[in-house]
């Protein structure tokens, strides 16, 4: 049997390798548990895209977890840049 690399784990009786899940926000590579890059969302298993443009976010966990970076608001599902006299904050942006 093959033991799950560190942060991961299989249900009992598991003794593969690929039967090994990471914790959510990390996608097995297939070796180890690597966290979730900018733009997608992971559930423990694999990488999923967010919609969009969402997701600056590093180690999302699910599609409600993508949204716009610092500076962005959301409109018609993308991420625009606010205006130069606003800021951007939790997808809204504000005068300054």
């Amino acid at each position: 049997m093959q033991t799950c690399p560190a942060g991961s784990s299989a249900p009992a009786g598991s003794t593969q390798l690929a039967d090994c899940s990471c914790a959510a926000g990390y996608y097995f590579d297939g070796d180890t548990c690597e966290i979730c890059p900018a733009g997608f969302y992971c559930d423990g298993v694999q990488l999923h895209a967010c919609p969009s443009a969402y997701s600056f976010v590093v180690g999302a966990t699910t599609a409600a977890s993508c949204s716009c970076g610092e500076g962005e608001y959301e409109s018609g599902g993308s991420c625009l840049d606010c205006p130069n006299t606003q800021i951007g904050l939790f997808e809204v942006c504000h005068d300054c």
